[in-house]
């Protein structure tokens, strides 16, 4: 029986290295959020923040 080093790399890959934080879109989020006990479509809505107004 092969080994199962013969079927996977054993380095890391381009694919799974981490992506610089200026490739991500960020969003503010609201702090229900954060709390695993909420669930809802409101959770995804966006939020009004100080400095859109």
């Amino acid at each position: 029986m092969d080994s199962p080093h013969h079927y996977q790399p054993l380095g890391r890959t381009d694919a799974a290295a981490p992506r610089p934080a200026e490739e991500f879109e960020w969003f503010r989020v609201s702090k229900v959020v954060g709390n695993v006990r909420n669930h809802g479509p409101e959770l995804i809505q966006p939020i009004k923040v100080d400095d859109e107004a």
